[in-house]
């Protein structure tokens, strides 16, 4: 029974990781896009130098996110979602 409720554990925590990689990589694609259009075109140099950071800071997390979700981190990814005690 252990050796059961271990794989399950195992394996939704493998799906959290891929859904999390999926969906959350999805989105903050989109809106690192999208900010870094609206840097483009802004008048202002002061708003512009922010869009431009934030979408940075954006495409830093997606880079983590490929980095603990990838196919040599999957295995290591669902720990550091789902922390058991």
């Amino acid at each position: 029974i252990r050796s059961e409720l271990s794989l399950k554990l195992q394996n939704e925590r493998l799906r959290i990781s891929r859904d999390l990689h999926d969906n959350l990589g999805a989105e903050l694609t989109i809106v690192g896009g999208a900010l870094s259009r609206r840097a483009h075109i802004s008048a202002s140099l002061e708003e512009r130098s922010a869009l431009e950071t934030i979408a940075l800071n954006i495409r830093q997390a997606m880079a983590l996110l490929r980095e603990v979700s990838g196919r040599s981190g999957m295995s290591s990814f669902p720990s550091k979602v789902c922390r058991t005690k």
